[in-house]
């Protein structure tokens, strides 16, 4: 797929100026997940929010790639990453937002913010 993706940027006829702009998002949501991640596996609730927030957005990124490929009228080779590729990814972003919004997440950093992460249980009684 990323070879396709680099002939369609290599082609005169492609909207360079679309792509590079795509790939630029994508590099950053990519930047702010991967924290949003580390940050939640140190139980932080900015991850948490980080995901859920990112991961709305990556969604919607996502899902506007077949849009994208109908408008601008992309080759071929290229509509699986539009059709099929950008829906699944969009859905995977869905399911780390509802991961992050769950209660239960925000009570699993609460509860570990509340004794340095170490232990799972708490001291009240």
């Amino acid at each position: 797929m990323v070879s396709k993706t680099i002939d369609y940027v290599q082609d005169h006829s492609a909207p360079t100026g679309l792509i590079v702009v795509n790939m630029a998002i994508g590099i950053v949501e990519l930047v702010v997940l991967a924290t949003g991640a580390l940050l939640l596996f140190q139980h932080k609730m900015a991850g948490r929010r980080m995901i859920a927030a990112t991961g709305g957005v990556v969604a919607l990124h996502n899902l506007s790639a077949g849009v994208q490929y109908k408008v601008v009228g992309g080759p071929p080779g290229v509509e699986l990453i539009a059709y099929v590729v950008g829906p699944l990814t969009a859905a995977l972003a869905i399911a780390a937002v509802v991961m992050a919004a769950l209660p239960s997440t925000g009570h699993w950093c609460r509860r570990a913010a509340g004794h340095g992460g170490v232990s799972g249980r708490s001291g009240r009684r």
